[in-house]
């Protein structure tokens, strides 16, 4: 015997945990950060009215299939607890993946790209159709399958959050920019880290 858990926990653990979509899309560029990304763009599309799409790019060191499903897709766990500076000397600013399960939650359906640092030319797939757990008995009754391709881009990271649920209107823009200034190295340096918010593709701003 052991712990199970119901698909209700998510929405306990996500939406409860962080209300406001812009507080959760910085975990998400936080993750870029711990990963030595120098640049990390966030892309809003249509995120004025609900069913909008958000993506976050990054150049880091991306991930393989080890770090995906024992690191990414792994909750409450992180090597980041031990603060062990990266290999660019960072201290990891993320939280245990419950940030990131926030940030994921706020949409219906999510793509994970990644193409890891240490195997270049490799590109690695992953989607999360939340719907599919709505449906379920137990979190432990969805499986996902990890694809792998070719690619000539080179490594880093892209999470594409599709229909998302919840509004970002100017207040959450101006927050989430404010936010990413925050989190900019102030010293300009090769290995400075950049993020930058890009909202063009909504209407309006």
């Amino acid at each position: 015997m052991h712990f199970k858990f119901s698909p209700s926990i998510l929405n306990r653990l996500g939406e409860e945990l962080i209300p406001n979509p812009d507080q959760g899309i910085i975990e998400l560029v936080k993750n870029a950060y711990d990963a030595d990304a120098t640049k990390c763009t966030v892309e809003l599309i249509n995120t004025n009215n609900t069913g909008g799409s958000i993506i976050i790019s990054d150049n880091g060191t991306g991930m393989d299939t080890d770090a995906i499903s024992e690191g990414w897709l792994v909750l409450g766990r992180s090597k980041k607890a031990a603060r062990e500076p990266t290999q660019l000397g960072r201290l990891p600013v993320g939280d245990k993946g419950l940030g990131r399960l926030a940030a994921l939650r706020q949409g219906s359906q999510v793509n994970l790209i990644t193409r890891p640092k240490n195997e270049p030319g490799v590109e690695y797939t992953l989607t999360i159709n939340w719907d599919v757990f709505a449906e379920a008995d137990v979190v432990e009754d969805v499986s996902f399958d990890t694809q792998k391709n070719l690619t000539q881009k080179p490594h880093g990271t892209d999470i594409i959050i599709h229909k998302v649920k919840m509004q970002l209107g100017r207040a959450e823009i101006k927050r989430l920019a404010r936010e990413l200034l925050l989190l900019a190295d102030p010293f300009d340096n090769t290995v400075a880290f950049r993020p930058s918010a890009d909202s063009s593709g909504i209407c309006g701003y």
